[in-house]
């Protein structure tokens, strides 16, 4: 009898105290302020993990993608390469394990891995005809510089075509407005080629236009300094060699001049020996 007595007083003390210690609306579960659910399915980086950019690499210069047996007059078959030699370079590229990217992405440290970077100069038609088809082939990504006074006019790309290419990851620059030696320029034209080819480019495109070739390679220190007033991020020259964040300034990197004989492999040797 007392047995029996003591389990029901047991019960009592057990509903009792599930009744009032039991969480309600108004009684919230409480947890360890230290404790964090997320931390079970989430894997938190670590301290001090940072991504590298790319500080150099080969920007390439081409001009005409076209076949230079074809061409009558020396300096035209000099600066054409042909599409099937321009294919023969991407294959190149991919097989060393290299991207292709903008001169925009490289002078804003974009570039993370090992890259190269393919310049167009001129803005000539055959770049829309023959070379965009093969970049398209690779997934390769490009920047083209653009005479404004050039657009529409046969033998150079079109408002519509130039609109088009922007649209799909090639980058259009400045190739000024019409390819002037700017060291021998008057200050007011010198801000005119750098100001309104710009302007123009950025209204066809509707983007901002960062990159711009100095005409003929030719630059100095005015010059320069004008492009960057202007509203460039950089700037191309014609010198040989490779482009290095660290040995030149952003607005004078170097390029390769590619011809149809051009040894792409040698340049990718040299490169890895740096």
């Amino acid at each position: 009898m007392k047995i029996d007595k003591f389990y029901l007083f047991l019960i009592i003390i057990l509903v009792f105290v599930s009744v009032v210690f039991w969480p309600t609306p108004k009684t919230p579960l409480v947890f360890d302020p230290g404790f964090s659910p997320s931390i079970l399915t989430t894997t938190l980086p670590k301290k001090g993990f940072m991504v590298n950019y790319q500080k150099s690499l080969p920007i390439l210069m081409y001009h005409y993608i076209r076949d230079p047996d074809l061409q009558s007059d020396g300096v035209g078959k000099n600066l054409s390469v042909s599409p099937s030699a321009l294919e023969k370079h991407l294959k190149i590229i991919q097989s060393k394990g290299f991207k292709t990217a903008t001169l925009a992405d490289f002078a804003n440290h974009k570039v993370f891995e090992p890259s190269v970077i393919l310049t167009f100069d001129d803005g000539y038609g055959d770049f829309y005809t023959n070379a965009w088809p093969i970049l398209t082939k690779y997934g390769a990504r490009a920047t083209v510089f653009v005479i404004t006074d050039k657009i529409d006019r046969p033998g150079y790309l079109t408002s519509n075509q130039i609109q088009q290419l922007s649209s799909e990851n090639i980058e259009i620059g400045s190739h000024s407005v019409s390819h002037p030696n700017l060291t021998n320029a008057s200050d007011a034209n010198i801000n005119k080629q750098l100001e309104d080819s710009k302007v123009e480019l950025e209204g066809i495109t509707a983007k901002e236009v960062v990159s711009f070739c100095y005409p003929s390679g030719k630059y100095d220190e005015k010059v320069m300094q004008a492009v960057k007033k202007a509203g460039y991020s950089t700037a191309v020259t014609t010198d040989f060699d490779f482009a290095s964040l660290e040995k030149y300034s952003i607005y004078a990197l170097p390029r390769f001049r590619v011809k149809e004989t051009t040894d792409l492999k040698q340049i990718f040797t040299d490169y890895h020996l740096k």
